[in-house]
């Protein structure tokens, strides 16, 4: 159970690193400039990345438990 733990937060902390960078390129009342695009489209996508591996993460883990 504990490595189910420690692979749980480090895939939670994962996905957390990527959600505040994208919070911090959308943040309200803040315009991005034109080559910040790339940047929030990029931190989007590994959002999303991260968030898929974490699910699948948590599915080995509850197969293998």
């Amino acid at each position: 159970m504990h490595i189910r733990s420690a692979l749980l937060v480090t895939a939670n902390s994962t996905v957390a690193v990527h959600q505040e960078r994208l919070h911090a390129l959308t943040r309200p009342g803040h315009a991005p400039a034109f080559y910040d695009l790339q940047r929030i489209t990029s931190s989007a996508a590994d959002l999303h990345v991260a968030q898929a591996e974490s699910r699948t993460a948590l599915q080995a883990i509850s197969h293998v438990v």
